[in-house]
């Protein structure tokens, strides 16, 4: 499936352009084991609804959009921002010739085009942490 492959390349995509940890729907791991929380800051892609799919006769699924809600945590208001704000590049920033400069890439099907749907506000999160929940947008076609 489309969906499992996606969403394992944008946790691994983020990591790699952010240098931080990416979990899947989950906390990333703990560096110890009597951590409360992994090494901030650091997000988690949790994949939301999938409107239809759109495509031609022969194949209605062919293109579909994907949505995500990050969830970015840091210990101050400015460290959860800065996490958004590298997610966000991560996600749209583009090199001089149009490609994206970090790629998601799979087999079976290929990236169209992606975007940021929304930035949430970064609100505290319990007493010593913030979190914003920013969303995205994804469309595929099947290779």
């Amino acid at each position: 499936m489309i969906r499992d492959t996606l969403d394992e390349a944008v946790v691994a995509m983020l990591a790699a352009a952010t240098g931080k940890e990416v979990g899947l729907s989950k906390l990333p791991p703990l560096t110890n084991p009597g951590d409360l929380h992994p090494p901030l800051p650091y997000a988690v892609l949790y994949a939301l609804h999938s409107p239809i799919g759109s495509g031609g006769f022969e194949d209605p699924e062919e293109d579909r959009d994907y949505i995500y809600q990050l969830t970015c945590i840091g210990e101050t208001h400015k460290q959860c921002a800065w996490m958004s704000a590298k997610i966000l590049e991560a996600f749209t920033d583009r090199a001089a010739n149009g490609d994206y400069t970090n790629p998601i890439t799979g087999s079976g099907w290929y990236v169209q085009w992606r975007r940021s749907d929304g930035l949430g506000a970064i609100l505290p999160s319990g007493e010593d942490l913030y979190q914003s929940q920013d969303t995205y947008r994804i469309r595929t076609g099947r290779a």
